[in-house]
């Protein structure tokens, strides 16, 4: 965000003008904001530039909470459905992944204020012990001596990082070389990991679990037992249009099946890994419906309708912003990721 569009959102949102135009032109259509860790390591900080902290989002959630009602997923899903109605202003609260965090600092807090929110779980990393790949891939470029790496090394257009640029710049080479492996099938995947490991100089895959774990079942249970609606996020996350119809079947059915087999509950809907336009299919759509799921969630904006197609359902990705463009963010007609 520019200097410009900071000092005016600021100034804006102590004149009190957000509280107006929500009053004046109320929105009739609900809001689905996506969060990931609320409280990063400094690994993540320092590797992709991340200023958020746990501070940063409570103060969201308590904005929300006096200025916005906050919907629970089934209210979401009957009014979607043409069965119920929604108040004016609307939001819903989704996580993605499973990370610990969530019991230390959102069901606090969530308990405090009486508000519901969503959980979609990566289920091949709760109770496991194990992290996302990419945790892997940002411990080991942030604990590491090397500073010059090269990707896909004997290929004929190797992706250089360079680890001693501006923060800015690593987060941005970051981003590209991680968009890079998010593309390969997991076992070439694998093993350019190994390969970078060594250009970094370990022996292996050094695992963050401990400076960010993920859920525990026992965990996931007492986040259901307290308005939390539990979703999947695949087994092990995927870019499900990159996957054979087979394994895409496996991801989406697998994880629903040990959602509910570990919580005691009905897991009916689906949120796509990385859940851009490009990450999956019309015939995706179609093995998460077979699943038996009755909605799947995109990672990214716009403006959702009612009875419109409900396996590709727009949500809102939170980034790293102050609390006065979030507020901006929500009166907005023109949607993109809050950031």
């Amino acid at each position: 965000m520019n200097a410009f569009n900071f000092i005016r959102n600021a100034l804006l949102f102590r004149m009190g003008v957000f509280s107006a135009m929500r009053k004046l032109a109320p929105r009739s259509f609900p809001i689905i904001l996506a969060y990931h860790t609320l409280d990063p390591p400094d690994f993540l900080k320092s590797i992709l530039g991340i200023r958020y902290d746990s501070l940063d989002f409570e103060q969201q959630i308590r904005y929300l909470s006096s200025h916005h009602p906050i919907i629970s997923m089934d209210e979401f899903l009957r009014w979607f459905s043409g069965g119920g109605s929604i108040p004016e202003n609307a939001v819903m609260v989704t996580f993605d992944d499973g990370y610990r965090d969530i019991i230390d600092i959102a069901l606090p807090l969530f308990r405090e204020l009486s508000i519901p929110a969503t959980v979609f779980l990566t289920t091949g990393c709760i109770g496991t012990g194990k992290s996302l790949w990419t945790n892997i891939l940002y411990n080991m470029l942030y604990h590491s001596n090397c500073k010059n790496i090269s990707l896909f090394s004997g290929k004929d257009t190797p992706l250089n990082l360079d680890l001693c640029g501006s923060t800015e710049e690593i987060a941005s080479g970051v981003r590209k070389l991680t968009g890079a492996l998010k593309r390969m099938d997991d076992r070439f995947r694998n093993d350019e990991l190994k390969s970078l490991a060594k250009q970094l100089g370990f022996s292996g895959l050094p695992d963050p679990h401990e400076s960010l774990p993920m859920l525990s079942w026992e965990q996931v249970k007492m986040l259901s037992e307290n308005h939390f609606t539990m979703g999947s996020h695949s087994v092990c996350h995927p870019i499900l249009s990159e996957c054979d119809l087979e394994r895409q079947s496996s991801e989406i059915a697998d994880s629903r099946k040990a959602i509910e087999a570990n919580c005691g509950t009905s897991c009916r809907v689906f949120a796509y890994p990385n859940g851009q336009p490009e990450d999956f299919t019309e015939e995706t759509q179609r093995l998460v419906e077979l699943s038996g799921y009755e909605a799947a969630f995109a990672f990214f904006p716009g403006v959702i309708h009612p009875g419109r197609n409900r396996y590709s359902i727009y949500r809102h990705p939170v980034f790293d912003v102050p609390l006065a463009t979030f507020a901006a963010a929500l009166t907005k007609r023109k949607w993109h990721a809050i950031r």
